[in-house]
């Protein structure tokens, strides 16, 4: 099982500001939220602890550590949506095709974060790891759900279920069993 939880808040998002990858720390409404979920879980074992590189994951990382004690494994793979330009500026200012077209942005596309999350995830399946705790972004969350729920990649897909979703609160718990059977498999229907 995998459990998988947003970093703590940040001034960046209480500013609509593009998080991005830029390295924005956790304010104190998201050091209080890190050290409530540090409660939350402290008494739980886990086999790996895995974070994202980033600042604000990896101060919540940090905190939630006090209570575990365990060595943390840093994955750039985990990593917001890199959104070029638009990093660290109001989303008041983002032109509307930047989400569709963010490589001609300097950010990343959809499909570019499926195939680095999917390389993290397979590398998962493949070493067998199991029973971690992993911290990472909104962004790198719901491509890990998506993957989990074993869809190939699909543009059209992956964009009707991302509009499907609720927003991921900070500190927001996920479990994930990584190694579940599946009944169904979604592919890319190309019309």
């Amino acid at each position: 099982m995998f459990y998988i939880v947003r970093h703590g808040l940040t001034d960046f998002y209480m500013q609509n500001i593009c998080q991005s990858q830029e390295n924005n720390p956790i304010n104190e409404t998201g050091l209080s939220q890190a050290n409530e979920l540090a409660g939350r879980i402290g008494k739980m074992k886990f086999d790996h602890f895995i974070s994202s590189d980033l600042l604000r994951a990896r101060q919540t990382a940090e905190i939630v550590n006090k209570s575990l004690k365990m060595e943390i494994m840093y994955d750039k793979r985990l990593r917001e949506r890199l959104t070029g330009v638009f990093g660290g500026k109001s989303k008041d200012n983002i032109p509307n095709d930047a989400i569709e077209n963010a490589h001609k942005y300097g950010g990343e596309t959809f499909e570019d974060i499926y195939n680095r999350v999917k390389d993290f995830y397979d590398e998962m399946k493949l070493k067998k790891i199991d029973n971690a705790l992993i911290i990472a972004h909104s962004g790198s969350i719901r491509m890990i759900r998506y993957i989990a729920g074993w869809n190939e990649w699909c543009n059209n897909t992956y964009k009707q279920y991302l509009s499907a979703l609720n927003p991921i609160n900070p500190t927001e718990i996920f479990e994930l069993d990584f190694y579940q059977s599946q009944k169904t498999r979604i592919y890319c229907n190309i019309k």
